[in-house]
Formats: C-alpha cells, structure tokens, sequence
C-alpha cells in the first residue's frame, strides 16, 4: 500500500474553489483506480480530510464489525458516509471543492496539504502550520514523559 508522504503548501484556490492535488497525491489515488479524490470535513479540524479507495474500505470494514442496527453501527456510518464527497479531476488534475469545504476549512486564496498515511488533508495554510507546531510539541512531550519514566519510544 502506498502511502501519502509529505506537506505541500500555498496551492492556489481559484474562484471556482478549484485546487490541484500535489502531483504524488495524485498518483497513489490513481493508483487505486480512482479519477478524483474521496473527501469530507474533519471532525477534529477546520480541515478536509482526503482519502483513497483502501482507506475507505479499511472504514468501511471497521464499521461492519459493529453490531448492525446498534446506535453505534448507526452513528458510525452516517457520520462517516455521509460526510464524504466523490471529487473528480478535471483534466488538469484539479478538483472542485464544495462551498461547505471551502467553508470548513476556511479556506481563501491559497490552501495547504499535509500527508498522514493512508489519508490527507486539505488546510488553510497558517492553521496547517499552527496545527504542526502543536502536534510537534504534544509528540515531543510525550517523548520526554517516556524517557523520564524509563519507558522505551
């Protein structure tokens, strides 16, 4: 399984709220056999989270083995299915994002790209920034709490 590496910022977000997709990105969803991106907004983030075929079907096997018709196999697929968007390339590998997108992650004129695995996301760049600086000094603090512990990383 290839996986997404990488940060690429200051895309440009056209009026139309077209972007392209980092070129690497791209390949992997292509790989997959898909001519677009799967995308929804984050739970967690002002961000728009991107994913391929096998991401979504890791979710997707991961909300089968829940009880069906239980509150949880309910919440689980509406909250995930039914957030997602199918984005096709255009021939530039562009995709369109929705206004509700755009709106999430408020975005404006430029927008940023940060890898996590087997997904992406899509941010308004000075918050991606921001949210690297935090997430940085949560690691490294949770490394410095296992070396003080005696803890192996």
């Amino acid at each position: 399984m290839a996986l997404f590496l990488s940060s690429y910022l200051n895309h440009r977000l056209d009026k139309k709220g077209r972007v392209s997709i980092p070129a690497p990105f791209r390949d992997i969803l292509v790989s997959q056999g898909l001519n677009g991106v799967i995308a929804c907004t984050s739970l967690l983030d002002p961000a728009i989270e991107c994913l391929g075929n096998e991401y979504l079907e890791t979710r997707r096997n991961e909300i089968d083995r829940l009880a069906p018709g239980s509150v949880e196999f309910e919440d689980a697929e509406y909250t995930f299915f039914g957030r997602i968007k199918e984005l096709a390339f255009d021939p530039e590998g562009r995709v369109t994002l929705s206004e509700s997108m755009i709106s999430h992650a408020r975005l404006t004129e430029q927008v940023g790209f940060v890898a996590r695995g087997r997904t992406f996301e899509i941010w308004e760049p000075s918050a991606l920034e921001a949210a690297q600086l935090t997430r940085k000094r949560r690691a490294d603090a949770a490394a410095a709490a296992r070396r003080a512990s005696g803890a192996r990383p």
